[in-house]
């Protein structure tokens, strides 16, 4: 049974979970609708409809400027070893995806994402494009395209350390991540980048992501 300190201190962490999306909304240009910008196995629209049960009201591709892709949400040592973050770093870039989504929808990806203490709620302004797998972020980039008002997910303050401490991630989570850009046709140069990330040491195969991932997949045929 679970005891009622637990039981308190999860209803104490639900609170805080609709506070932080309600606080959101308030803020949120679309009214009624979010923008959300993935950038880890959230980019694989499979993981949004078959893992998660999520159904976006649209999707493209988009580029994040000076923001840069991190491994930084420690994972599950030598399964899933770390989960994917993007911090705030002039001059780089994070390519991904643009959800719109329901406010049920986007509560949903906040649970599930372990909002607000796996990770935070950050305010961005991603760049839509069309992808050609060659170069339309970059060209969307140059054009001077305006970005768009979003959230996306960045790790809690006390994970914000040096890039040196970052953890590799599995080589399951990272085949998510390039299914999705290859889903999207992010820009080639990027998905070259996600190919020569560092994989880390696991014991179960690869990893487990992509395996949980198509284990949904088989549900919901």
């Amino acid at each position: 049974m679970i005891s009622r300190k637990l039981r308190l201190w999860i209803a104490l962490l639900s609170t805080i979970v609709v506070q932080s999306v309600k606080a959101a909304l308030v803020t949120n240009t679309g009214g009624k609708d979010f923008t959300y910008f993935a950038y880890g196995s959230n980019v694989c629209l499979s993981t949004m409809t078959n893992l998660r049960g999520i159904d976006p009201v649209a999707s493209t591709a988009a580029v994040l400027p000076n923001h840069e892709l991190r491994f930084n949400i420690p994972g599950v040592p030598f399964i899933e070893p770390a989960w994917a973050s993007v911090e705030p770093t002039e001059g780089k870039l994070v390519h991904g995806v643009l959800y719109r989504l329901t406010e049920e929808d986007f509560n949903a990806v906040c649970r599930s994402e372990g909002v607000p203490l796996g990770y935070v709620l950050h305010r961005c302004r991603p760049i839509p494009y069309t992808g050609n797998g060659r170069d339309a972020g970059q060209q969307a980039i140059v054009s001077g395209k305006s970005g768009v008002s979003a959230f996306t997910l960045r790790a809690p303050a006390q994970l914000r350390r040096p890039k040196k401490y970052d953890i590799a991630p599995s080589k399951s989570y990272l085949d998510v991540i390039l299914r999705g850009a290859e889903e999207y046709r992010l820009d080639e140069e990027y998905i070259e980048y996600l190919c020569k990330i560092e994989k880390g040491t696991t014991l179960i195969g690869d990893g487990t992501a992509y395996e949980i991932l198509k284990s949904a997949e088989r549900r919901k045929r």
